[in-house]
Protein backbone atom coordinates (compact mmCIF):
# COMPACT_ATOMS: atom_id res chain seq x y z
CA UNK A 1 0.00 0.00 0.00
CA UNK A 2 1.02 3.56 -0.41
CA UNK A 3 1.46 5.70 2.68
CA UNK A 4 -1.97 7.30 2.36
CA UNK A 5 -3.81 4.00 1.92
CA UNK A 6 -1.92 2.41 4.82
CA UNK A 7 -2.58 5.42 7.04
CA UNK A 8 -6.31 5.31 6.16
CA UNK A 9 -6.50 1.56 6.91
CA UNK A 10 -4.83 1.91 10.32
CA UNK A 11 -6.99 4.94 11.15
CA UNK A 12 -10.13 2.89 10.37
CA UNK A 13 -8.97 0.21 12.81
CA UNK A 14 -8.53 2.84 15.54
CA UNK A 15 -11.95 4.40 14.87
CA UNK A 16 -14.09 1.31 14.16
CA UNK A 17 -12.69 -1.20 16.64
CA UNK A 18 -11.81 0.66 19.85
CA UNK A 19 -12.64 -2.45 21.92
CA UNK A 20 -9.84 -4.37 20.17
CA UNK A 21 -7.15 -2.85 22.35
CA UNK A 22 -4.22 -4.88 20.97
CA UNK A 23 -5.13 -4.15 17.35
CA UNK A 24 -5.70 -0.47 18.14
CA UNK A 25 -2.34 -0.22 19.92
CA UNK A 26 -0.61 -1.81 16.93
CA UNK A 27 -2.47 0.49 14.52
CA UNK A 28 -1.47 3.56 16.55
CA UNK A 29 2.16 2.40 16.52
CA UNK A 30 2.02 1.92 12.75
CA UNK A 31 0.43 5.35 12.32
CA UNK A 32 3.32 6.84 14.27
CA UNK A 33 5.88 5.07 12.06
CA UNK A 34 4.04 6.20 8.92
CA UNK A 35 4.02 9.77 10.22
CA UNK A 36 7.79 9.69 10.76
CA UNK A 37 8.29 8.15 7.31
CA UNK A 38 6.21 10.89 5.72
CA UNK A 39 8.27 13.52 7.54
CA UNK A 40 11.48 12.01 6.15
CA UNK A 41 10.02 11.91 2.66
CA UNK A 42 8.90 15.53 2.93
CA UNK A 43 12.37 16.59 4.11
CA UNK A 44 14.21 14.65 1.40
CA UNK A 45 15.17 15.99 -1.99
CA UNK A 46 13.10 13.30 -3.73
CA UNK A 47 16.02 11.95 -5.70
CA UNK A 48 16.79 8.26 -6.01
CA UNK A 49 20.49 7.57 -5.77
CA UNK A 50 22.04 4.51 -7.30
CA UNK A 51 25.69 3.82 -6.69
CA UNK A 52 27.79 1.60 -8.89
CA UNK A 53 29.90 -0.73 -6.79
CA UNK A 54 32.88 -2.77 -7.90
CA UNK A 55 32.35 -6.29 -9.15
CA UNK A 56 31.98 -8.37 -6.03
CA UNK A 57 32.75 -11.97 -5.20
CA UNK A 58 30.80 -13.22 -2.19
CA UNK A 59 31.36 -10.22 0.05
CA UNK A 60 29.71 -9.52 3.36
CA UNK A 61 27.91 -6.51 4.75
CA UNK A 62 28.47 -5.37 8.32
CA UNK A 63 25.63 -5.91 10.84
CA UNK A 64 24.90 -2.17 10.86
CA UNK A 65 24.76 -2.04 7.05
CA UNK A 66 27.50 0.58 6.89
CA UNK A 67 30.42 -1.44 5.50
CA UNK A 68 30.83 -3.96 2.73
CA UNK A 69 33.84 -6.26 2.92
CA UNK A 70 35.11 -7.97 -0.14
CA UNK A 71 37.88 -8.88 -2.47
CA UNK A 72 38.80 -7.20 -5.75
CA UNK A 73 38.22 -9.87 -8.41
CA UNK A 74 40.94 -8.45 -10.63
CA UNK A 75 43.79 -8.14 -8.11
CA UNK A 76 42.75 -10.35 -5.21
CA UNK A 77 43.24 -7.47 -2.75
CA UNK A 78 40.89 -7.16 0.21
CA UNK A 79 38.91 -3.99 0.84
CA UNK A 80 36.09 -2.44 2.80
CA UNK A 81 33.65 -0.02 1.23
CA UNK A 82 31.49 2.47 3.10
CA UNK A 83 28.05 1.84 1.61
CA UNK A 84 26.70 5.34 2.24
CA UNK A 85 29.50 7.14 0.42
CA UNK A 86 30.97 4.49 -1.84
CA UNK A 87 34.46 5.25 -0.53
CA UNK A 88 36.75 2.24 -0.53
CA UNK A 89 39.66 1.43 1.72
CA UNK A 90 42.07 -1.25 0.57
CA UNK A 91 43.32 -3.56 3.28
CA UNK A 92 45.93 -5.28 1.10
CA UNK A 93 47.80 -3.92 -1.87
CA UNK A 94 50.03 -6.73 -3.02
CA UNK A 95 47.89 -9.81 -3.44
CA UNK A 96 48.42 -11.78 -6.60
CA UNK A 97 46.35 -14.58 -8.04
CA UNK A 98 49.49 -15.86 -9.75
CA UNK A 99 51.38 -16.18 -6.45
CA UNK A 100 48.45 -17.89 -4.74
CA UNK A 101 47.93 -15.06 -2.23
Amino acid sequence: MGLKQARDAFQRVVEKYPEQTDAVATAREKLSVLGRAQTLIDKGDGELRIRKVPELSGGNISPDGRWLTNMDNKTGDLFVMEVGTGSMRRLTNSASWGKGD
